[in-house]
């Protein structure tokens, strides 16, 4: 089983956060590299259990694919630290193969000059690979936020509660309740996403909100459980086997080609 947590200390017990640029030993190579933490997991097999990151790399300026090495580019590497978000590969590796935090401005901020400490950088593009086409760049401020860009979530009252991250899986699914007539009804079930995939897709563990009536618009009648989980943004303490935790709740909304829509809590 996997658990995902947002923050780690190190053995000197510094502190590194979910979507932190840090410095790290690459295991292929053991030289020091870049990236930002995409995501924070810990491994709960009783033969192996370890805390991993996996982070997204930064390549430096001699790390660039030959068709990107251009004049601009380099001079952006030797004047402002420039540095490029390789969102083509994800590196994982040991906690504590991080070895410290470096300073990131994201085009769109003021930057004249590179700062004087060697441990700031600044990040223009983005090199991404899309499907059935050659390797392009985008602006940086085009890039794949991740959670802990979009929303911060609130520290608990007591610093000892442990903090509870849960993830919801709200979708959708229609079907004909009559064989010769056709008006649809759409079943609204909830999953909880910590569970291995094989676990999600048993039906004990698939829960059943409630059915929308044919004609009855989605939105409005999601938006009671919607409200409902939102208000978690602000924070509870819920009691679980005799532990008291903090829970707090982000949400997001996604589309895609059928209706659904996925509720993230922290």
């Amino acid at each position: 089983m996997v658990v995902h947590v947002l923050i780690f200390y190190d053995l000197l017990g510094q502190q590194f956060h979910h979507a932190e640029s840090v410095k790290f030993e690459d295991p292929a190579t053991g030289m020091i590299k870049l990236g930002r933490i995409r995501s924070i997991y810990e491994t709960l097999a009783l033969e192996n259990r370890s805390l991993r990151v996996e982070l997204e790399p930064y390549l430096e300026y001699k790390d660039l694919p030959v068709q990107l090495k251009t004049d601009e580019r380099h001079y952006l590497s030797q004047e402002l630290h420039a540095v490029w978000i390789d969102e083509r590969s994800v590196v994982d590796v040991s906690a504590d193969s991080i070895k410290g935090t470096i300073h990131v401005q994201m085009e769109g901020s003021n930057v004249d000059v590179a700062d004087d400490n060697d441990d700031t950088f600044y990040i223009a593009e983005i090199i991404y690979h899309p499907f059935s086409h050659p390797l392009c760049t985008r602006p940086a401020t085009d890039r794949h936020l991740l959670v802990s860009e979009v929303f911060k979530p609130q520290s608990p009252p007591n610093q000892d509660l442990p903090i509870l991250k849960i993830f919801l899986d709200l979708y959708v699914d229609d079907f004909g309740p009559f064989r010769s007539v056709y008006h649809a009804l759409g079943g609204v079930y909830l999953v909880l996403g910590n569970m291995p995939l094989e676990m999600r897709q048993e039906l004990r563990n698939i829960f059943l909100i409630g059915f929308i009536p044919f004609g009855v618009d989605f939105d409005e009648w999601i938006q009671p459980v919607v409200d409902e989980i939102v208000s978690l943004q602000q924070g509870v303490i819920l009691e679980l086997n005799e532990v008291r935790y903090w829970v707090i709740a982000g949400t997001s909304f996604e589309e895609g080609f059928c209706s659904n829509s996925s509720l993230l809590l922290h």
